[in-house]
């Protein structure tokens, strides 16, 4: 058997699946960096601050719970929505396998 002929066997037999292999591709899971002064917020922690929100915390009480600025987590909170006006889920949320990654949080006003 030549070159050809067997590169064309291995190109129609699927080795990896005959040995098991599953071969999945995704985003990246983003896990914030140190910028000197400040840190980008990473995936787990949006993910955090949603899922707190959810819960019924308010901006402040996610603030002091994570150790952030109450401006930080009302710019998640945001940014969360408006992922899911403009093409219906939040990136951060499904690479974390959320469960509010298709939720609006619709930002009311609470008491901290």
């Amino acid at each position: 058997m030549d070159k050809y002929n067997v590169r064309k066997r291995i190109l129609r037999e699927n080795i990896l699946k005959a040995i098991g292999v599953k071969v999945e591709t995704g985003d990246q899971i983003d896990y914030g960096q140190s910028r000197g002064t400040f840190k980008t917020v990473g995936d787990q922690e949006h993910l955090d601050i949603i899922n707190s929100y959810f819960e019924g915390l308010s901006m402040g009480k996610i603030a002091k719970k994570l150790d952030r600025s109450a401006a930080t987590v009302h710019a998640q909170v945001h940014a969360h929505d408006k992922s899911i006006e403009k093409v219906g889920y939040c990136a951060q949320c499904r690479r974390m396998k959320g469960t509010h990654e298709n939720l609006k949080a619709n930002i009311t006003r609470r008491s901290a």
